[in-house]
């Protein structure tokens, strides 16, 4: 499972801040890190766009997880024991970003 095989704007995203609304309300737009290409129209809170602008990376962080954690199938994590569960929250994860 890699992020080759995902079909969204390939990352880095970043944040453009825009200039107040009449309602004096911050706006943003995500956009590829080369500001070529919009990623996602304009949001209205400044905290969902950071979010968004760092998807890319938490997918790739979540799909790196799964194969560190499932190479010796699962193993302790931090002094804790790492469950399937665990493993089957992060796969889910990925479904859900990648829509498999």
């Amino acid at each position: 499972m890699t992020n080759a095989t995902a079909t969204h704007t390939p990352g880095p995203w970043m944040v453009w801040q825009l200039a107040p609304d009449s309602d004096a309300q911050q706006r943003a737009i995500i956009t590829t890190a080369d500001g070529d290409e919009e990623v996602c129209g304009v949001i209205d809170n400044d905290a969902n766009a950071r979010l968004i602008a760092a998807a890319p990376e938490l997918l790739a962080a979540l799909e790196y997880a799964i194969i560190i954690l499932g190479r010796d199938g699962i193993r302790p994590l931090l002094g804790e024991a790492f469950t399937q569960t665990d493993l089957d929250q992060l796969e889910s994860a990925i479904a859900k970003a990648t829509g498999r």
